[in-house]
């Protein structure tokens, strides 16, 4: 990681005019401009792992939500299957009327 471009030396706090309230000023200002970006750095740091905890639960439970998911698409499929077999021409009749809807409805959007 790059150094902190803020660096209190000697170099950068020559003193203006001689006036040693100025270089003091300064040198206080580059004090705290490296704190700040040590504090900067630290929080950083914090809300990554804070994110990362964050993100692996999210996805368990989304892991956890597609099983339930699967599991429910399972079972109404079983439901399904067992309801044709049990009443076949119930099925083919709602089939029909579905496909005749389609048909209906492609026909009146067709003439707009």
């Amino acid at each position: 990681m790059p150094e902190d471009t803020v660096k209190p030396d000697e170099a950068h706090a020559r003193p203006l005019h001689g006036d040693p309230d100025i270089t003091e000023l300064r040198r206080a200002a580059l004090v705290f401009a490296r704190k700040l970006g040590g504090y900067g750095l630290a929080r950083a740091e914090t809300i990554g792992e804070e994110l990362e905890a964050g993100s692996e639960t999210l996805v368990r439970e989304g892991r956890r939500l597609a099983h339930d998911l699967r599991e429910r698409v399972a079972k109404l499929e079983t439901r399904a299957e067992h309801s044709v077999r049990d009443h076949p021409l119930q099925a083919v009749a709602a089939l029909m009327g579905v496909v005749g809807f389609g048909l209906i409805l492609g026909l009146i959007l067709r003439r707009r």
